[in-house]
């Protein structure tokens, strides 16, 4: 019986942002289990459950914001697009019950103007997309502080320090920390700003919630609590 044959059709593609193709496989019932009772950090379960379903790509060079599509498209294809959640509404505290069709989020596409954040009349920096590799490093550093960790995977994503117009390529993290811990506020804030701009694609994670009591209506982020409830 040639059952891998048939077992091997359930084999799924999506295009990320860099106009890579990945090949992926729907979680299995024994890895949604081991899913759902893992004691492991969530990144760490999310990191070994793609390596597991897409053994191909590159966990440590993807953007997160590439990661959370490919990880969204596998619960997608694994348990169906129609995604059901309870929300509180913010105005008078009632339950409300959505439906959310994960085939039908937006896809914002990836289109950099410009990787160049601006600090001031002298400082400039170039920046990348924030990925894996670089959320590691930076939760490593910070030896579990969260807000530290957030601040350092923003500065991480620093490839090159400018300087009147000369750029530096061959930096080091402590190089990187240095312009932020010396310079002002300011350089810190253009620099959340600039990334928050130019790397904003990926998948809109949002929908409306309405308020079958208070008729409150409003935008908000989708939890991912019982994602696979």
């Amino acid at each position: 019986m040639d059952l891998e044959k048939y077992l091997n059709t359930y084999q799924f593609k999506i295009n990320l942002s860099d106009g890579q193709e990945v090949t992926f496989k729907p979680i299995s019932v024994f890895q949604l289990k081991q899913l759902m009772v893992s004691t492991e950090n969530s990144d760490v379960a999310i990191d070994n459950l793609i390596a597991s379903c897409a053994p191909g790509v590159d966990i440590e060079n993807l953007s997160l914001h590439d990661r959370f599509m490919l990880f969204v498209e596998l619960r997608n294809k694994s348990k169906g697009s129609q995604y059901d959640i309870l929300t509180i509404c913010p105005k008078c505290s009632s339950q409300i019950a959505s439906v959310v069709d994960l085939n039908k989020l937006e896809v914002i596409t990836k289109n950099v103007k410009n990787d160049v954040c601006v600090l001031d009349d002298h400082i400039s920096v170039r920046t990348t997309p924030m990925t894996r590799k670089i959320q590691k490093k930076a939760q490593e550093r910070s030896e579990g502080d969260d807000a530290q960790a957030t601040i350092l995977s923003n500065i991480f994503c620093i490839t090159s320090i400018i300087l009147d117009g000369k750029e530096y390529c061959e930096i080091s993290d402590d190089d990187k920390i240095n312009v932020f811990d010396k310079g002002p506020q300011s350089f810190y804030d253009a620099l959340v700003k600039h990334i928050e701009i130019e790397y904003n694609f990926g998948l809109n994670f949002t929908h409306e919630v309405k308020c079958g009591k208070c008729k409150h209506k409003e935008i908000v982020p989708i939890s991912v609590e019982n994602f696979f409830a």
